[in-house]
């Protein structure tokens, strides 16, 4: 499975382009990140936000005397970075999380600085790290992806012969598996074992997942794989990618491309655009909806931590609605020891067993009970969610 070290190689050299046009320290700090073990994606990441820093206290990065830099000049950029103009020119707060981010990279950095000897104090210590209070806002502002959502993209899919069987299956893969725009991108040929029934991918961390192939993502596969050979065959390409399963022109696809085109049938399915981070979104909340259960949730979308796996499946208080109800019943007597032990929050276990009970729908969970944070553009959603180092996602 080359693919993800493909990607690596990719981002890396974009790294080192970068590298280029900022102070020497900066590289420093990036070889002692990787070799802290850190992705290439979370640096690329930190590094575009130490950038950004340094562009707002200097007009001339390349020859910062970083032993100049004040307390004030640091406490004014985080003030900056709260809020965000919008293309119409209103102002907006930006989200709990990207501030988070900010503090973390540059956090990290000052800390390598005072190591190294280039300042003499974390400038972070002075600030507190921000609290994550998204999931608050996010329940009043957010759309839900629901599972007529996903029917009506695939069928916007299916009805456009451009590419049909490649984009069919990138849906699909989105849509069964919740897996990462960086982890799709990155799937070989051999990853594929139809015979068992696997789907097996190197993810975020160099996690390996392996999924389960179902009967219609089988058919999916099959109908690419017929398109891939006879589309190469038609269009003799000089130079083919043999591992890789998604091509575009030969080449292994790139995130941009499964972007648009993500962004292409979402808009045509639903009005508005989506990004694959906002895929995973939906088969976690989908997910939810029929099981009633974060800790499935968890495994199947593949978190190390639970408390990430709440970013994503947030609620209007609809479990204090049904806590208050059975509550209610118990005081008042109408309600029995098995009838309270009788309800639909299973455990994972259960949930293995039983699969056919994720088909049922529960009239009880309004699909407006489910919301997402909608503060990223998509560009700086996708990064989120590939890019960003988690403290909380180990």
């Amino acid at each position: 499975m080359n693919g993800r070290l493909e990607h690596d190689k990719i981002i890396k050299n974009r790294i080192e382009k970068k590298l280029k046009r900022l102070p020497n320290c900066v590289s420093e700090w990036y070889y002692n990140l990787l070799a802290s073990d850190l992705s290439y994606m979370s640096c690329d990441m930190y590094i575009n936000k130490i950038k950004l820093f340094l562009q707002y206290i200097s007009d001339d990065i390349l020859n910062i005397d970083f032993s100049t830099i004040k307390q004030k000049d640091v406490d004014k950029y985080f003030i900056s970075i709260k809020t965000k103009e919008n293309s119409n020119g209103t102002i907006t707060r930006t989200s709990d999380s990207h501030q988070q981010t900010v503090w973390a990279a540059l956090n990290s950095f000052f800390k390598f600085l005072v190591n190294r000897g280039y300042i003499k104090k974390n400038f972070m210590d002075q600030i507190v790290k921000p609290k994550n209070r998204d999931l608050a806002r996010i329940n009043q502002e957010r759309k839900l992806l629901t599972q007529e959502d996903f029917a009506k993209i695939m069928k916007e899919v299916e009805k456009d012969w451009n590419d049909r069987d490649r984009n069919s299956l990138i849906m699909a893969l989105f849509m069964n598996t919740g897996m990462r725009l960086s982890a799709l991108i990155s799937i070989n040929n051999n990853d594929i074992d139809l015979e068992n029934r696997t789907l097996t991918i190197i993810d975020k961390g160099d996690k390996t997942h392996e999924y389960y192939i179902s009967d219609s993502l089988k058919d999916y596969i099959e109908e690419y794989q017929h398109f891939k050979s006879r589309d190469r065959m038609f269009r003799n390409y000089k130079e083919y990618d043999e591992d890789a399963l998604f091509v575009e022109r030969g080449k292994r696809i790139t995130q941009k491309i499964v972007c648009n085109i993500v962004q292409k049938y979402s808009k045509k399915a639903l009005g508005y655009a989506i990004s694959p981070h906002k895929l995973r979104a939906g088969f976690c909340s989908i997910l939810y909806k029929k099981t009633h259960d974060a800790e499935f949730v968890r495994r199947a979308v593949g978190h190390s931590n639970i408390s990430t796996t709440q970013r994503y499946i947030v609620t209007k208080g609809s479990e204090k609605k049904k806590a208050a109800d059975i509550m209610g019943k118990i005081i008042s007597g109408n309600t029995s020891e098995e009838t309270t032990t009788n309800l639909p929050f299973k455990t994972v276990e259960y949930w293995l067993s039983h699969p056919e009970e994720l088909q049922e729908d529960d009239d009880n969970i309004s699909v407006d009970d489910f919301n997402f944070d909608d503060d990223y553009n998509l560009t700086e959603e996708d990064l989120y969610d590939n890019y960003i180092i988690d403290e909380n996602e180990e």
